[in-house]
């Protein structure tokens, strides 16, 4: 993507409205009285490192 990113701003978008739609069950998960799913946790962390 480093390389050429004009020609991956589809895929680029694609990821950013699923890390979007990843969030919000995140932050729900967030609330005091819940308990974080460390897989939800790693999985958001991975694709904001990718961002």
């Amino acid at each position: 993507m480093k390389k050429d990113p004009e020609g991956h701003e589809t895929e680029l978008l694609l990821v950013y409205r699923h890390f979007k739609s990843t969030l919000q069950p995140f932050k729900q998960q967030s609330a005091p009285s819940s308990t974080l799913d460390p897989i939800v946790s790693k999985y958001l962390g991975n694709l904001t490192m990718f961002l």
